[in-house]
């Protein structure tokens, strides 16, 4: 079932997302912090552009990669966090980590990271969310 788009008194009459875009995919690339969602094995599935732009890959190059490959961060030598998340559902508020983008660069990152679970409860993934606080 397709939402109804609604007249906005302030902005005219919304639009649908772009063809091939779903609401969810807006949804998240409006978001001002990095999502990465990873499949039962840890391999990516989704980066929104945040995670696109603090990683330097585009998702393109980043789907189906172990999420280690991409994010290069302190905690995938430490034990692996979207690994534990995956493997025991028990998900993780407030860590800081330091990834290296592909540049070479370091950025700390401070965030969350959780199960994706299915109707029936099963673990079909994790979802980790986080911004850059290197300068804060």
């Amino acid at each position: 079932m397709q939402p109804k788009h609604r007249e906005s008194k302030t902005r005219g009459a919304t639009s649908p997302p772009p063809k091939g875009e779903t609401i969810s995919t807006a949804i998240l690339d409006s978001l001002m912090d990095a999502v990465v969602m990873v499949g039962p094995t840890v391999h990516i599935q989704y980066l929104n552009n945040v995670a696109e732009r603090l990683l330097g890959y585009s998702l393109d190059e980043a789907k189906e990669q172990h999420c280690a490959q991409i994010l290069r961060c302190d905690a995938c030598y430490e034990g692996c966090l979207m690994e534990r998340v995956v493997q025991t559902g028990e998900g993780r508020s407030d860590f800081e980590t330091v990834l290296r983008s592909r540049d070479g660069r370091l950025v700390t990152i401070g965030g969350y990271a959780t199960a994706i679970r299915d109707k029936g409860g099963k673990i079909i993934g994790g979802v980790q969310v986080f911004r850059d606080v290197t300068r804060m």
